[in-house]
């Protein structure tokens, strides 16, 4: 890295004093320049040529262990499926915490894949499927409130005349007695009779 460095540096040197002395020495200059060029390129050819040859012997170990741990998983009924990549639900993150004692624990946390999904709830159920059962719970709220009208004891004169069943004398004469019955029992318990706040008269 050092040299790479220094190799830099000297082929900027040497550009700035041909700028200065362009006549004086010129191919001496221009030859330096070059070999220092090429010099640099040659270093860094051979490093990339050992990095690169370091890289292939680490993916090879990595191939031939993956290669053995699949056929291991094959033989162990116990080990995990092999899930293919499209179908995993996230990310694995591991997570280091020094407690007080100095111990250290691990928490693992899955990043659900569905970072992207929307704010609010998405429907369950297709307009279609709402309609029938609103419309389904429409028709049992009509079936009851006909059912507690049916059940419903005798309605008030003035209820009958709003309904339009003046006519029927056997309710008329059941509404005729509500009504007296309600009369008797107001007049059996006036107006302010009830609890008067510990005040007695």
């Amino acid at each position: 890295m050092d040299r790479s460095k220094d190799a830099a540096s000297e082929i900027l040197r040497l550009h700035a004093e041909g700028q200065d002395s362009e006549l004086e020495a010129a191919d001496d200059i221009l030859r330096e320049r070059w070999e220092t060029a090429l010099s640099h390129a040659v270093r860094d050819s051979v490093e990339q040529l050992v990095s690169l040859q370091e890289e292939e012997s680490i993916l090879a170990f990595a191939a031939n262990r993956q290669a053995d741990s699949g056929e291991q998983a094959a033989h162990d009924s116990r080990a995990p499926p092999v899930v293919p990549p499209e179908e995993r639900r996230g990310i694995q993150v591991t997570h280091l915490d020094r407690n007080v004692d100095g111990s250290i624990t691990e928490r693992r946390q899955v990043i659900k894949g569905e970072v992207f999904r929307p704010f609010h709830n998405l429907p369950t159920m297709s307009l279609e499927d709402f309609a029938e059962q609103e419309y389904q719970d429409a028709m049992r709220r009509q079936e009851a409130q006909k059912a507690a009208e049916n059940n419903k004891g005798p309605r008030r004169m003035d209820q009958l005349e709003r309904d339009g069943d003046e006519d029927d004398a056997e309710l008329v004469e059941q509404a005729a007695r509500k009504d007296r019955d309600w009369d008797d029992w107001k007049d059996e318990h006036p107006r302010g009779m009830g609890n008067k706040m510990g005040k007695r008269f």
